[in-house]
């Protein structure tokens, strides 16, 4: 059989952290994981897996927080990528999401010039804003390490993203004053790329934003940013870039949550080897199988589980292309938030109403100024 071009794989090498985050979905602010990494051997079994069917493998090395495994750890991870490149020609492409405060000059040697990984840091905003979202377990303030390790990383990787969390308390008050603070924040310290996502999870229903609070952040936001005619102005901030470029260029948006259907070509791996859809779904009915237990993804793709989820992804393709006009702009919204907020997998995207307002807003914004 002829191989196809790509897969990713979310890898969840830990869930465990070294931070409390308020709105963890993986409760690693209230649960003791003791600090299980994933075997090896899991990885082993994951391009061993993959390779077979997929010219390129891109492995997003997620947790918990992914560096928690340490250097040694990576040197193996090293070790096992060159076996497969070499044995099965397969294109290995590495990434990581951290919040940096295990950074060194040593782990980024390795991570940016043996495994060519991208990095990228997650950043909430200025000093009172980090410290309260993503505080370090036992309490103690995080952004002066996680801005520490932004600078190495910025410094050594030549480039650096960050990716933020919008919750409620953000849009309370005067939130003109406070978006543009926290714009500014992110100007001052020359972020390459900037993606904010909206906090989306029940049990956490008082982070949670309602859909006038999604549409008066994110518009406030886009038009802070869309008017900022200064030469250090930020060049790239999600969704808005995405958007801009699907109405001037067609370009359909690349984000997660808006390709149609990433059940088919992503999956997640967790530390026992489990294979689910995404990070953020857990229960027992997003099993597909155990990568350490498959001799290929037909095992995974014939799951009873897995399929059972394209039918309901299809059913929102219909729903969502029947009744909604931006259907092709956001692929009828990401999985995991439907599922941590109603329940159900194939229903309504929480911030759908909020979502398409923006949409159009900033379509109309660009037909306006084109």
């Amino acid at each position: 059989m002829e191989k196809q071009k790509e897969f990713y794989i979310i890898n969840k090498v830990t869930e465990d952290c070294n931070l409390a985050c308020k709105y963890c979905y993986m409760k690693c602010n209230v649960k003791n994981t003791n600090r299980k990494i994933q075997d090896i051997n899991t990885l082993k079994n994951i391009l061993k897996v993959f390779s077979k069917n997929y010219e390129k493998i891109g492995i997003v090395w997620h947790g918990g927080e992914p560096l928690l495994p340490g250097l040694s750890y990576y040197k193996k991870v090293y070790e096992v990528e060159k076996y497969f490149i070499e044995k099965t020609g397969v294109k290995i492409e590495n990434s990581m999401q951290t919040n940096g405060i295990l950074l060194t000059e040593e782990y980024l040697d390795l991570l940016l010039d043996k495994l060519k990984m991208n990095i990228g840091i997650s950043l909430d905003g200025y000093k009172e804003i980090q410290n309260y979202y993503r505080p370090k377990k036992g309490g103690k303030e995080s952004f002066d390490e996680t801005i520490e390790a932004y600078y190495l990383l910025k410094k050594k990787q030549g480039r650096a993203g960050i990716i933020s969390v919008v919750s409620s308390d953000i849009v309370q008050g005067d939130i003109k004053d406070k978006v543009k603070k926290i714009y500014n924040f992110f100007k001052k310290i020359n972020v390459d790329s900037w993606r904010v996502l909206p906090c989306c999870d029940h049990n956490f229903k008082t982070q949670t934003l309602t859909n006038k609070q999604f549409y008066e952040f994110y518009k406030t936001l886009f038009d802070i940013w869309y008017a900022d005619d200064c030469q250090n102005k930020l060049k790239e901030i999600d969704p808005y870039s995405e958007l801009i470029r699907y109405f001037k260029c067609g370009k359909k948006p690349s984000i997660c949550s808006a390709n149609g259907n990433c059940l088919l070509h992503v999956l997640c791996i967790r530390v026992n080897g489990d294979l689910t859809p995404c990070g953020s779904l857990y229960d027992k009915n997003f099993v597909f199988g155990n990568v350490n237990k498959i001799d290929s993804v037909e095992d995974i793709f014939h799951s009873e589980n897995y399929r059972k989820l394209l039918k309901e992804r299809a059913r929102v393709h219909t729903e969502c292309r029947n009744e909604c006009n931006f259907y092709n702009v956001c692929g009828g919204g990401c999985r995991g938030d439907a599922w941590n907020v109603t329940g159900d997998y194939g229903g309504k995207y929480p911030y759908c109403e909020g979502l398409a307002n923006l949409i159009f807003y900033i379509g109309l914004r660009n037909k306006i100024e084109s």
